[in-house]
């Protein structure tokens, strides 16, 4: 009687466990669905909420992955969050240039929301493909051999870099939590880019630069990113780039 026992309360568990996954598995397509449709419709913040949901229900089923439909499921959901990702992608590039226009009033906060229930790796990757393309009118004005990237004009490259974040703020802010330090990875890209074009500017030089010229653009970037550091709270100036 105890051996019966127990199997039949071994065989209730495996039903019950059964049936859970079943509702799992049925609530994690009802997701998917919705998860589309939302991104679709660029209603970001039920989007933001659905993401947490599909990778909680997800997580139940990734020990199933060998089981051939929970495979195609998780590359269901896969390619249901890899295309959400793109357009959110597509999204934020807009914001540059005149097909801002396109997208809907006070999108961004929403748009935000859904960007960091993706997680860190997608907050990177929105910022810095926006500073990319904020750095592309930087490279065609001061990319060398370009006239104004001469070490004589180096004090026009902080300039514009001042224009630019008064822009972001009167412009972009609104699109970006502060959390984000979009700011702050403007000037670590414009610093980057900056000592890439110093570096082949010295290299490719046909004529001895002129040693008082070359100290003073070294103690004005050295002061500059002084201030860059005191601003967004680097102990260490180097941490932003040296240029």
């Amino acid at each position: 009687v105890c051996r019966d026992i127990k199997s039949l309360d071994i065989a209730k568990r495996n039903l019950t466990l059964t049936v859970t996954a079943l509702k799992r598995l049925v609530m994690l397509v009802t997701a998917l669905e919705q998860l589309r449709a939302r991104a679709r419709e660029r209603q970001y913040e039920d989007a933001a909420g659905l993401i947490y949901a599909v990778e909680e229900l997800a997580g139940h089923f990734r020990e199933l992955s060998h089981v051939s439909r929970v495979a195609d499921l998780l590359e269901r959901k896969a390619g249901v969050v890899g295309d959400l990702r793109q357009q959110l992608l597509d999204d934020y590039s807009r914001i540059l240039g005149s097909a801002a226009s396109e997208l809907p009033s006070g999108w961004g906060s929403a748009a935000a929301q859904c960007v960091d229930a993706l997680g860190p790796s997608m907050q990177r990757e929105v910022v810095t493909q926006f500073c990319l393309c904020v750095l592309e009118d930087y490279k065609d004005i001061f990319q060398p051999p370009k006239e104004a990237s001469a070490l004589e004009m180096a004090e026009r490259r902080f300039y514009w870099l001042k224009r630019q974040e008064k822009e972001y703020q009167n412009k972009h802010a609104s699109n970006f939590p502060d959390a984000w330090r979009v700011p702050c990875s403007i000037c670590m890209h414009f610093c980057h880019v900056t000592r890439q074009h110093l570096v082949e500017i010295l290299s490719t030089s046909h004529h001895t630069v002129d040693p008082e010229l070359m100290i003073r653009v070294l103690r004005e970037s050295i002061k500059f990113e002084d201030a860059l550091a005191r601003e967004y709270n680097f102990e260490d100036p180097s941490e932003i780039g040296r240029a």
